[in-house]
């Protein structure tokens, strides 16, 4: 039985890149976008997680998501003119564009243990600070960089350039006496960053922003007051926020005018996070409230979780930026922010498929969702008849049901439109299941077991499992059935009349799969997996995954599973379930937890579709039909010599098509597809010491080789 540290996990994460997994909702994507930049008013990029650069060349009426060939955490556009544009990650990585956008090419490559601030000033002009006061300045394009010696052991949290010789920069680091405070510093420099003199400023907390505007005009943004002079830092005003002057946090600030500027702030209050966006006209004695949205940190009305995180003015439009994938605008002399993004009502608890096409979601706050293109398009239904849909299921395209919280079972005829109530009862109708189109079953929370014979028109209370917590249910023919919850599996063999307890657990068992009447899985606390081959009469503990609950097990095949581990997320075997590996989705955080509601995943045939919070996204496996004699081995393949310094030589026993070379951090430094062979050589001189992975995929599969890069 093979256990994953946490270390294991974090390798995994890194190098495991294989699920080509796409946002249906919201759209156009999912992921934290981070900045915006305009290079008209109808042509805006954004900008986020996980190598994220979406496009709109209609104002926002549609976007395309651009590949940006990398994975990093894009954080900053800058659109200098109608055709020049930069972006840089926060790992150092900078792109430049000379087209519109239309095509992205790097001009530095990024290095994965620094942590970059990045400021462009025109189509050539730009200056990049990484760790402990390095700074890089390019005057060429990007085309070279030259390392200034500032003479500081500090890292510049945020840089901004008035013009080529004066510019500021800030510095937030915690004292070791009280981390809770922010000693921050506030830099000048008046010869291009060579030099660099501290301003006679004091903050208590870390600076949210500094933002420079026109020739002479700075602003700086920290909790409760934002800091301004117009004369190129040589004297301070104090401009403090609206409203309420406790812990009011400004994050991004956007400049029509040295007076007319829009706001973007965001306060804790209790459980609440609230977000606004207010505007000035008299530079900030004045402000009017534009927009407000706001949500539950703990998840309990059930709102989706969307934070704004930049605001960005440039041809009469001001956009704003967040996540998941959130977009906004307000036109020139409009106070109305326009929403250029599509999401649930509510968070998700579940989905359901009844075939390729036709999918249903329910959740919180009435949430009502349907697709009949397989999740390319989801359309808000009405809403349901009560405020927490936790169960759905379509016997039909037409015809199914939804459990509701403290309600009961409800019907529809017509595909969500309207619904009956069907069964009622309070607390958690918790797995509900159909074999055929007439017969069904429903399992309580506690324990009863309801059916129905007559395609849900009616049920009855057919047996009542022993008194305790019940999770999952799942029938494999009219007469074979098991439920899992507290006191682990229970098999009918009577179509759910009479229980026989198969397994004897300390942990709850959370939910069934069979593929056939005989091989079965069970998911569990404390991240257990079972497994049966003689049809849920015994089970076995196959695998341990990272400490957490596990959720929705499901196989595609004998071999091909996944399975939800709430605090860590998505797991993938391909070996029936012995063993299993970390399936990264990008876009979403590494680490989850029980407020993240990663617990749902539902599959037909060979698709895959998952909810996170409001988000749903879907990947087809391609792997489908892999049977044992299939999977490869790592003794199939020898990389020699290990450690190498310059030449790193690959021999297979199948045949070679592509390898690829990822550092620690997941990040592609090589992609290379080969002419068909079983050995291949690979100068590795371009890699600076350190550990790398190479993935080599051939006519058999794929295989993760760990080496070590030397110096010569």
């Amino acid at each position: 039985m093979k256990k994953i540290s946490i270390l294991t996990l974090l390798i995994l994460f890194s190098i495991t890149a294989f699920g080509q997994w796409q946002w249906q909702m919201p759209k156009p994507t999912g992921a934290a976008l981070m900045d915006v930049g305009s290079f008209s008013p109808d042509v805006v990029f954004m900008v986020g997680l996980n190598g994220t650069i979406i496009k709109t060349s209609d104002g926002g009426n549609s976007f395309t998501q651009i590949e940006s060939g990398t994975h990093q955490f894009l954080k900053t556009i800058y659109c200098v003119n109608e055709d020049v544009g930069w972006i840089s990650s926060d790992s150092g990585l900078v792109m430049r564009t000379e087209n519109g956008g239309e095509t992205w090419s790097k001009v530095r490559e990024p290095k994965s243990w620094e942590k970059s601030s990045f400021f462009a000033l025109d189509e050539n002009t730009a200056w990049l600070s990484t760790d402990y006061g390095k700074l890089l300045k390019t005057t060429s394009a990007g085309q070279n960089w030259a390392e200034i010696e500032t003479g500081i052991d500090k890292s510049f949290s945020n840089i901004q350039f008035l013009d080529a010789t004066t510019g500021f920069a800030v510095i937030n680091e915690s004292t070791p006496e009280q981390t809770s405070f922010a000693d921050t510093v506030v830099l000048k420099t008046q010869d291009g960053g060579q030099t660099w003199d501290t301003l006679d400023l004091t903050f208590h907390n870390n600076v949210s922003f500094i933002e420079t505007f026109r020739d002479d005009y700075v602003w700086i943004g920290t909790t409760d007051y934002m800091m301004k002079s117009d004369d190129l830092g040589q004297t301070w005003d104090t401009v403090w926020l609206p409203g309420e002057k406790f812990n009011l946090n400004p994050l991004s600030i956007a400049f029509r005018s040295e007076n007319s500027f829009w706001l973007l702030t965001v306060k804790y209050t209790g459980d609440l996070v609230n977000y606004n966006i207010f505007y000035t006209a008299d530079g900030g004695l004045t402000w009017e409230n534009q927009y407000n949205s706001y949500y539950d940190i703990w998840g309990g009305s059930g709102q989706c979780k969307n934070d704004l995180n930049k605001l960005d003015y440039g041809n009469d439009v001001c956009w704003a930026v967040g996540s998941p994938g959130r977009v906004l605008s307000s036109r020139e002399n409009d106070s109305i922010w326009q929403k250029h993004y599509k999401t649930a009502g509510g968070t998700i608890h579940d989905l359901f498929f009844l075939d390729s096409q036709n999918g249903y979601a329910v959740g919180y706050a009435f949430t009502f969702l349907k697709t009949q293109d397989g999740g390319k398009t989801w359309e808000t239904g009405n809403d349901l008849p009560g405020g927490y849909g936790y169960r759905v299921y379509f016997i039909s395209e037409n015809t199914g049901f939804v459990a509701i919280t403290d309600e009961g079972l409800y019907k529809t005829t017509d595909g969500g439109t309207t619904w009956k109530q069907v069964l009622e009862k309070d607390n958690f109708l918790v797995s509900l299941v159909f074999e055929g189109s007439e017969n069904g079953w429903v399992l309580h929370s506690h324990g009863e077991v309801y059916r129905t014979t007559d395609s849900g028109e009616t049920w009855q209370l057919l047996s009542a499992l022993p008194e305790g917590t019940w999770w999952d249910l799942f029938f494999a023919n009219a007469q074979t059935g098991f439920a899992s919850g507290k006191y682990g599996i229970m098999k009918t063999t009577d179509g759910g009349i009479t229980w026989t307890n198969v397994l004897n657990s300390d942990v709850f068992i959370n939910d069934l799969w069979f593929n056939d009447s005989q091989t079965g899985w069970a998911a569990g606390d404390e991240g257990l997996v079972y497994k049966t081959t003689d049809g849920g009469n015994s089970w076995a503990l196959v695998d341990t995954l990272p400490s957490g609950s596990l959720y929705n097990v499901r196989f595609l095949n004998a071999q091909t599973g996944y399975i939800i581990n709430d605090s860590y997320g998505i797991f993938r075997s391909d070996d029936g379930g012995e063993t299993w590996t970390f399936e990264p989705v990008f876009g979403l955080p590494m680490y989850y937890n029980p407020l993240g509601y990663l617990r749902t995943l539902t599959t037909y045939r060979n698709n895959i579709w998952i909810s996170y919070n409001c988000q749903i996204l879907h990947k087809t496996d391609e792997t489908t039909g892999i049977v044992p004699g299939q999977k490869i081995s790592e003794n199939e393949i020898m990389i020699y010599p290990n450690p190498a310094s310059k030449q790193l030589f690959i021999e297979s026993k199948n045949t070679l098509t592509e390898i690829t070379i990822l550092n620690i951090n997941g990040q592609i430094l090589l992609n290379r597809k080969l002419p068909e062979g079983k050995s291949f050589s690979q100068n590795i001189d371009f890699l600076t010491p350190g550990i790398y992975f190479l993935k080599t995929r051939s006519d058999k599969g794929i295989i993760l080789s760990k080496f070590v890069k030397m110096s010569r």
